[in-house]
């Protein structure tokens, strides 16, 4: 009998559709010498030649089964190698896959079962009924084996909290079908949760039957050790495996070590008297090669004998803590064992199941600035800071918040294990360190290192020069970290007279006296230490550093911003003029600093040259309003439907106050655009008519209703957050992600019928779509007291600006007709071509990551109030330019026209 030969390996990998996990199963199966591999869970729904030799070796092609898994769980390999048995007589049930093993040498057949069992309590019963029901197919000389998720007896387990009925249900089975529990050595259990208290079962089994022990009496179950589950390998030998031939061995590791250039250059370019060049080349290649090893003993030493020391000690400490909690010190001794941490920048992109070992320098809440759905958390992030100074940024999804938020504190260094490098390349509001980001995962391990990591820095920004913050400008907003001495502190005041938002503007200016307006939202306007700070810069300049901002355009009126920004783009001397026009906006992973004791600060310290004077404390000027008192003078359905399309150029809007009455059955309610910047997919297809570079399809409103007062009623469309605000619902979530038809009543559309809101009506100027008016913006009804109007300011005079002259359409009844709203320009079509242009933050608020706002209503609100004051005033950006040039612009209404000039300042 070929004893031998029989080498079996059981083990629950926790998947194989990763390449880590694939590359620990080879490199186990060859230090065994596996000979019949017994895999489980491999979240695998189809298994080729390719997998199973890049998983199991070559030898395993020929003779090998598999159970596909259902979606990402279950599934099941068994293989053997073609030298030593052959494999037929499969047949497989839900949880169990058998077949015949017939051994070449001695024609001897016998039968095995590789299981994996379910994790609910009547699945589990089911599961007991199918293992019996296998009696009938398999041989007197059987093997059963894998994870039952199933134990035998209360010790199995190192708790109380055991299913007794489960237990006698399970033993009941195994005596119907006459098995043996094999002993196993080395391990009492085989499965932990890894947690600092943790769970301790015995649920992978080997059983056999009579015959088959009498065919390998000497048969030996022992439970090895791995890193990258939290199964434990099980290894089932007939005799002790035979040795192996030595080979060089080349490992990548050496690279790094120092004296391994050099080793490779003495050896290689030692003379040689051969002249064929193969010949040349070969001698070369056994030189280096017996250099190396003669290198690697005196340097590194035997490195299978250290791999077999680190594995021996995770072996006892298993063991260890089977019977008591380990130490923090063995814990950590536990992790750094059984792989070396990876350096941050040698991680890329996909990878699963890395190590890193770094500072927790930052960490912050990334949360949805529209949380009106919902919890406003959308995850946990931070930034690890390696030995080597790279920065990397980690997320912690929403739905581990309770397992990880105790285990993370800002300033420590951590070890973590089993962590995933996503892409993130398409995701918002997350640093560009690299081109991943660091992803925990339910099995992720999280462990504080107190012996080391003193030599990592506590703090670490990679500043982004004033002059790249155009190229920052885009949709993803990336987070950027910006330094510079405080020039202006502004007040902690409103956004805009009818806003709740509260906000805070700083300047600040660089080494070459360029500077850079910065928009502190909410807390952070609110907690900035403004008297710190005007006290400091009266002994001197006052340097800060504002990390985790976000990079926008500053807000123009109407389409004014755009063509602008457009025209602006595309000249090569407007490049400080761009710039200038670049804000800063805080997000909700904003942390300031202020005159930190680092080199970049005290680089500022010394350089700056600038004469600055003490800063002055500014007082606020913001007075709310209602959004009735902000609207100017209403109309009603009737006028505004009488009145002439040219009243509604340039995007202008007239108010009214209606109520919804129903919304306009057959006509498409949702488009499918990109949410990223709101533009349409052709004609519903997958092909978008964006030039973003990670288009991402989601439903978009273009809800079609009917808004009624006294005077009649007036069919119009509803966009984006017009239309989510009245349904109280996403338009992903009312098309359950576009699989309800867009011209389908979806119920939930009828909670914006019988709302009465002050809405501002414009015209789709597109001339494709049937419904010619838009909703462009409504308010609820719930707050109309009056408020005190604002005053605003005398602008000062300054010559260093550039005065560029625009025209608009005004209504001076309708103050919103003033400024028409950027994101609701055009309007999609019917069909094809789907384009609609919308305000950064008016996307999806699921897709954002952070608290970002802006300012054009601050503007508006300005405006509309100087007019009811019956003071025409220009607008201007900046400061007023001595130098400008007035063009006229039309204020359009039912009543005579009238003729004013308009002016728009940006300061150099």
């Amino acid at each position: 009998m070929s004893q031998k030969n029989v080498n079996i390996f059981n083990w629950n990998p926790r998947g194989l559709n990763n390449k880590a996990r694939r590359d620990a199963v080879r490199d186990l199966i060859r230090d065994t010498h596996a000979t019949i591999v017994c895999l489980q869970e491999t979240k695998l729904d189809l298994v080729d030649d390719a997998l199973i030799s890049a998983t199991l070796g070559p030898s395993f092609t020929a003779n090998y089964a598999f159970l596909p898994a259902i979606g990402t769980s279950g599934g099941i390999i068994l293989s053997v190698s073609d030298a030593f048995f052959t494999l037929s007589d499969v047949h497989v049930t839900a949880n169990t896959l058998s077949a015949s093993i017939t051994m070449l040498s001695e024609g001897t057949t016998w039968s095995i079962t590789c299981v994996y069992g379910p994790q609910g309590e009547s699945e589990k019963l089911m599961f007991i009924e199918e293992l019996k029901g296998l009696k009938a197919i398999i041989q007197d000389a059987w093997l059963l084996l894998g994870d039952f998720n199933l134990i035998t007896k209360a010790s199995d387990k190192n708790n109380l909290n055991i299913n007794r009925r489960l237990i006698g249900k399970f033993r009941a089975a195994r005596d119907f079908l006459v098995l043996k529990d094999m002993r196993m050595d080395g391990r009492r259990f085989t499965w932990s949760n890894a947690q600092a208290d943790p769970v301790l079962t015995k649920i992978d089994h080997v059983f056999c039957t009579a015959e088959w022990d009498s065919l390998f009496p000497d048969a030996y179950l022992q439970a090895i050790t791995s890193a990258c589950s939290d199964h434990a390998p099980l290894l089932l030998q007939g005799s002790v495996a035979s040795a192996r031939k030595h080979s060089f061995k080349f490992e990548e590791f050496w690279l790094r070590m120092q004296g391994f250039k050099e080793t490779v250059a003495e050896a290689w370019n030692k003379n040689i008297s051969a002249t064929d060049p193969i010949r040349r080349v070969h001698i070369k290649l056994a030189r280096t090669a017996k250099a190396l090893k003669r290198w690697q003993r005196q340097c590194i030493g035997d490195l299978r004998i250290q791999i077999a020391t680190a594995k021996e000690i995770i072996l006892r400490m298993d063991q260890a803590e089977e019977a008591r909690p380990l130490s923090d010190e063995e814990r950590a001794l536990r992790l750094l064992l059984p792989v070396a941490p990876k350096k941050n920048k040698s991680i890329t992109a996909g990878q699963q199941n890395c190590r890193v070992f770094a500072r927790l320098i930052r960490l912050w809440d990334a949360i949805n600035s529209n949380p009106r759905y919902g919890d406003a958390l959308i995850s946990i992030d931070g930034i690890l800071l390696d030995e080597d100074g790279t920065m990397a940024q980690i997320s912690v999804p929403k739905k581990f918040e309770t397992q990880f938020r105790r285990l993370l504190a800002q300033g420590s260094v951590y070890f973590i294990s089993d962590i995933a490098a996503i892409d993130a390349r398409s995701k918002s509001y997350v640093y560009q360190h690299q081109n991943y980001m660091l992803q925990f995962k339910h099995d992720t391990k999280v462990h504080e290192i107190h012996s080391r990591g003193a030599n990592i820095p506590a703090l670490s920004f990679n500043f982004c020069p004033f002059d790249h913050m155009p190229r920052k400008a885009i949709h993803s907003k990336p987070l950027l970290d910006i330094i510079g001495v405080i020039s202006d502190v502004g007040p902690y005041d409103y956004a805009s007279p009818t806003s709740q938002k509260k906000l805070r503007k700083i300047k600040i200016r660089n080494l070459d006296e360029q500077t850079k307006e910065l928009i502190l939202w909410g807390e952070h306007g609110e907690s900035f230490d403004e008297e710190a700070v005007l006290k400091k810069s009266k002994q001197g300049i006052v340097i800060a550093i504002f990390a985790g901002i976000t990079a926008s355009i500053q807000k123009f009126t109407g389409a004014y911003q755009t063509s602008l920004w457009q025209y602006l783009q595309q000249c090569t001397f407007a490049q400080h003029i761009r710039s200038r026009m670049i804000q800063g906006s805080s997000s909700s992973a904003t942390q300031i600093y202020l005159d930190l004791d680092i080199p970049e600060v005290q680089k500022y310290r010394t350089s700056y040259q600038w004469k600055c004077q003490a800063l002055q404390k500014h007082l606020p000027q913001v007075t709310q309003l209602s959004q009735l008192e902000a609207a100017g003078k209403l109309y009603t359905i009737k006028q505004i439907s009488t009145l002439p399309t040219s009243s509604f150029q340039g995007g202008a809007a007239f108010s009214t106050v209606a109520e919804v009455t129903s919304i306009i059955p057959s006509v498409k309610w949702y488009y499918k655009g990109c949410m990223c910047c709101g533009k349409g997919y052709k004609k519903m297809s997958d092909t978008p008519t964006c030039t973003c570079q990670f288009p991402v399809p989601s439903p978009m409103y273009k809800l079609p209703l009917t808004i009624t007062d006294s005077s009649g009623s007036l069919d119009a469309i509803a966009f984006s957050k017009v239309a989510e605000n009245l349904v109280e619902h996403h338009a992903d979530q009312v098309s359950m992600n576009m699989k309800i038809d867009a011209t389908d009543h979806a119920i939930a559309l009828e909670n914006a019928i019988g709302k009465e809101r002050l809405f501002y009506i414009g015209m789709n100027n597109a001339g494709k779509y049937p419904i010619k008016y838009v909703l462009k913006r409504s308010f609820s009804m719930d707050n109309t007291n009056s408020m005190p109007m604002l005053t605003v300011p005398k602008p000062t005079h300054d010559e260093n600006l550039l005065s560029i002259p625009t025209s608009s359409a005004i209504i001076t009844q309708s103050p919103i007709a003033q400024q028409p709203d950027d994101s609701y320009k055009s309007t999609p079509p019917v069909d094809a071509q789907t384009t609609i242009h919308m305000k950064e933050n008016e996307t999806r608020s699921g897709a954002k990551r952070s608290i970002d706002f802006n300012e054009e209503d601050t503007d508006k609100s300005n405006r509309s109030i100087n007019e009811n004051n019956g003071k025409k005033q220009d607008i201007i950006f900046g400061e007023k330019s001595t130098n400008q040039l007035p063009i006229s612009s039309t204020e359009l209404d039912h009543t005579p026209t009238k003729k004013h000039k308009q002016w728009f300042t940006i300061p150099l």
